[in-house]
């Protein structure tokens, strides 16, 4: 699953046009970029523990 790379220029972005609104809006915002960062982290996690399985299998 690979991302775009002005991925996390538009949510910087994003989250920085949220600190004018209230406090809430922009933790629940920082709180989705971060779930959102840790599914990326984990989907890459799974990409390269099936690459060294497939690798192993070759060999």
């Amino acid at each position: 699953m690979a991302m775009p790379a002005s991925f996390g220029v538009s949510s910087l972005a994003s989250t920085k046009g949220a600190i004018s609104e209230s406090p809430t809006q922009h933790v629940r915002m920082l709180e989705n970029y971060w779930l959102t960062f840790m599914d990326f982290l984990k989907a890459i996690q799974l990409q390269s523990g099936l690459l060294s399985h497939l690798e192993s299998a070759n060999e």
